[in-house]
């Protein structure tokens, strides 16, 4: 989810920013505050981020919140038939995100 929401926002013009992103993963926002993981993938989540962030000028601060809190949890936990809001995605995702993205 911390990648969808840094590829839209990057969609979306923001330059020169620090934003903050709520997250209730530990190990994402772990594995992102140090720039690296022992997970070769997220390494590779990482550096596909970063290489977006960078021309932008934009960096991210991850901070931890709890699930009950997190206006995301329930989509992440799959439960997309009651939510109701959605973002535009126009842009063009790293096509290993593709294979695991289905629209609603």
């Amino acid at each position: 989810m911390l990648e969808l929401a840094i590829y839209w926002l990057i969609q979306q013009d923001y330059r020169d920013a620090n934003i903050t992103v709520h997250s209730d993963n530990t190990g994402v926002i772990g594995a992102f505050s140090n720039s690296h993981s022992c997970n070769p993938a997220h390494n590779n989540c990482i550096h596909y981020i970063m290489s977006s962030l960078i021309p932008a000028n934009v960096t991210i601060s991850p901070e931890f919140i709890t699930s009950g809190e997190n206006l995301a949890d329930p989509v992440s936990h799959g439960m997309i038939l009651c939510y109701r809001s959605h973002i535009d995605c126009t842009y063009p995702l790293p096509a290993d995100l593709d294979l695991w993205l289905v629209p609603i």
